[in-house]
């Protein structure tokens, strides 16, 4: 994506026009689609089958049409955000103009600063803790020192000291710029998301009418059935409400994570403080230490070859099969072909990383986190590399490969990454002291995130931004009110069976 593609940010947005009881919604994407005309079509066909046969067998089908209608139906939040966001807003990677900038010559990594004591130019570790702009760099013209900002005309003088005060003046002064815009466009605290933030899910979505509807046709069938035939019927009926019951616990499971990421306020990394934080932002090196040359497998193709990873894990897990006897139900011997996915080999390793999210950086200690997701897979292969690598698999006599399979998950320089952490003060780090190259009321360089829960706050790392986390968010009812119907409508039925 061109950065020239962004789309405009309406600095006073209204607050999202979202109805307070009701929002009808039709699917968004095409697979729902594909999923909402059939469910129509069942519903349609159950309804109309039973009223002209006065059947009431029929009505399964109408009560699956619905309940698919209510898994094809999208969220009621979900085209707000997406409004808000001006992009798509699910996936590994950034949707949403503009894009943080993804050359590593744009991330402050090598800027340097003027060693008096060894009259040189050094490289500044605290430098990719900075914001992300203005770009400053210094060049020598002669005897003399030119200073480069982004946005402004070439500043000559006349020492490397001079140079270096007026790069650190330059980036004093860029502080006062608003965080808020500074964030990645994909950040939740950018000002574009004010509205979003405002918006409240209303208490009836399509979602949940569809599901009642399912309830209401089911609630009918069982009151067609003769009430000697019901009273026979008590363990399914209880089965049902049983089945009730786990829905309600999956879906209140399932929620949280939505309710967690709606509840904790998005810190922006330039006003980070220590305690339990939410993140996101842009992966980026931690420090000078080169990253790992990962060949996966053992493999020296290019495809096979990645530079830019923060942690990592390849396995080689081919599908080896054999033939087995077995007796069947009568009591005949009989042969059959048994396949199985067995891991062969496998490496790994984790490195800390730095967190940005374009206002400043912070380390993040992979290491000390449970959770870990790395999202889709960076390379899927059937087929083994042309340069080096290991041994294929040989499996034991009477045994054959049905099929190889690489697989590479990871954490790449440049991606999006979500974090829910605790911030802790690290302050013996004798090297970096002082604040963050002058321009920061906050010891970023100071500060790294850990992988430790927190009352209401379990400690996480995700590939990807928190977007598609917030469009889960749902009314009470919504979460809630069809397990809860499910079992009513049921115990209401068990009721009137005695």
């Amino acid at each position: 994506m061109e950065a020239d593609s962004e789309p405009p940010v309406d600095e006073d947005q209204p607050e999202l026009a979202m109805p307070r009881y009701f929002l009808w919604r039709l699917p968004n994407s095409i697979w729902r689609w594909c999923l909402f005309i059939p469910a129509m079509c069942l519903l349609g066909f159950g309804l109309i089958w039973s009223l002209s046969n006065m059947d009431n067998g029929p009505l399964i089908a109408a009560v699956i049409g619905a309940l698919i209608a209510s898994f094809a139906t999208p969220g009621s939040l979900t085209d707000s955000i997406k409004k808000a966001a001006g992009g798509d807003i699910d996936g590994d990677y950034w949707n949403v103009q503009p894009i943080p900038p993804m050359n590593s010559e744009d991330w402050h990594l090598d800027r340097k600063y003027w060693n008096e004591d060894g009259e040189c130019w050094m490289p500044n570790p605290l430098a990719r803790y900075e914001q992300d702009g203005p770009r400053v760099s210094v060049e020598q013209d002669g005897e003399s020192w030119v200073v480069l900002v982004e946005g402004k005309d070439p500043i000559t003088v006349e020492s490397a000291e001079e140079a270096d005060k007026l790069m650190m003046d330059e980036i004093k002064d860029a502080d006062s710029d608003d965080a808020q815009e500074l964030v990645f466009s994909e950040h939740p605290r950018h000002n574009r998301f004010r509205a979003m933030y405002n918006a409240t899910p209303p208490l009836f979505s399509t979602q949940f009418l569809w599901q009642a509807i399912a309830i209401m046709i089911l609630f009918s069938m069982w009151l067609a059935v003769p009430k000697e035939t019901r009273n026979s019927m008590t363990l399914e009926l209880t089965g049902i409400m049983v089945f009730g019951f786990v829905i309600l616990v999956v879906s209140h499971h399932l929620n949280k994570k939505s309710l967690e990421a709606w509840d904790t306020v998005t810190s922006i990394v330039k006003y980070l403080d220590a305690g339990h934080n939410e993140l996101v932002g842009q992966v980026r090196p931690a420090d000078f230490t080169p990253l790992d040359v990962v060949h996966v497998d053992g493999y020296r193709d290019k495809s096979w070859t990645f530079h830019d990873l923060v942690a990592w894990r390849w396995d080689y897990t081919p599908t080896v099969c054999w033939k087995e006897r077995y007796t069947d139900s009568k009591g005949r011997v009989r042969t059959r072909t048994v396949c199985r996915s067995e891991t062969i080999r496998a490496d790994a390793n984790v490195l800390d990383f730095l967190l940005h999210d374009g206002s400043g950086g912070v380390t993040v200690n992979l290491e000390s986190f449970s959770d870990v997701s790395y999202g889709n897979s960076l390379m899927d292969e059937s087929q083994p590399g042309k340069h080096g690598g290991n041994p294929l698999h040989a499996p034991g006599s009477g045994k054959w490969i049905k099929n190889h399979s690489w697989s590479l998950n990871g954490l790449r320089l440049g991606e999006p990454v979500y974090a829910m952490a605790r911030i802790k003060d690290i302050t013996d780090r004798e090297n970096l002291r002082g604040m963050v190259s002058e321009n920061s009321t906050r010891l970023h360089h100071n500060l790294v995130a850990l992988g430790e829960d927190a009352p209401r706050r379990h400690a996480k790392v995700r590939k990807g931004s928190e977007l598609s986390l917030l469009k889960a968010r749902r009314s009470s009812v919504d979460v809630l009110g069809f397990g809860t119907l499910l079992i009513l409508s049921h115990l209401i039925i068990m009721s009137m069976s005695i």
